[in-house]
């Protein structure tokens, strides 16, 4: 009986997907990501010998849209996403000849939620635009030191104390385009955090990451 209402419960939620011509989406993405990086009240820019870069990774996104009426999308869906920080160091490597490297990785699960318009250009192509909100929370992460002679990684601690290295929580703001050919997409975007995740009452950081992901919708 179990079983039959299961399949009944699939059958149905086929029928209503199917109703509103949707597509599901799946990606790859790459990112750069960075800190903002306020301490007392300051933000904290590169100085001459501390350089704050941008963190690469690659990730993958999942996601579904509904259309709520023409040419205007409701998505929602999951992705991985790495965000953190590159900071580099000039002179404070190994015996001071090296530079001294740290890395801060952080992977997400990640929610996003967005309103898409999408704007005809002939009858396989549409660009688009896309925005909304973006709910994370974090898997896990690293801490990487290298000195030019050791290199050493430390698990991060994620919780609201004051004795972990980050909040598990993160929520950003997205903003967006591109482009749609055929079921080919390509888009790209800039995530921007507005959760505080330091844990460091004299601190504020949160998340900075502008992506670029190219895949394929297969409509239902």
């Amino acid at each position: 009986m179990k079983t039959k209402k299961f399949f009944l419960v699939l059958m149905l939620l086929g029928l209503t997907l199917n109703a509103f011509g949707q597509s599901i989406g799946i990606s790859a993405t790459y990112n750069m990501a960075k800190f903002k990086h306020i301490y007392d009240g300051e933000v904290m820019p590169d100085e001459d010998f501390i350089h704050y870069n941008s963190l690469s990774s690659f990730g993958f996104t999942f996601n579904y849209d509904m259309e709520l009426k023409e040419n205007l999308f409701g998505e929602f869906g999951i992705s991985y996403v790495q965000k953190g920080l590159k900071e580099v160091v000039e002179g404070e490597g190994y015996e001071g000849n090296d530079n001294l490297y740290e890395n801060f990785k952080i992977s997400y699960l990640q929610f996003p939620l967005y309103i898409r318009y999408n704007f005809p250009a002939g009858d396989n192509m549409r660009f688009f635009g896309f925005g909304g909100l973006d709910i994370g929370m974090a898997l896990g992460g690293k801490y990487i030191r290298d000195d030019g002679h050791d290199k050493e990684e430390t698990d991060l601690k994620f919780g609201s104390a004051a004795s972990n290295h980050f909040k598990s929580m993160d929520m950003g703001f997205t903003l967006g385009g591109g482009m749609l050919y055929n079921n080919f997409e390509l888009r790209l975007g800039y995530n921007m955090g507005m959760s505080n995740i330091s844990t460091d009452s004299d601190e504020v950081i949160k998340n900075r990451v502008f992506f670029i992901g190219f895949g394929y919708r297969f409509n239902l």
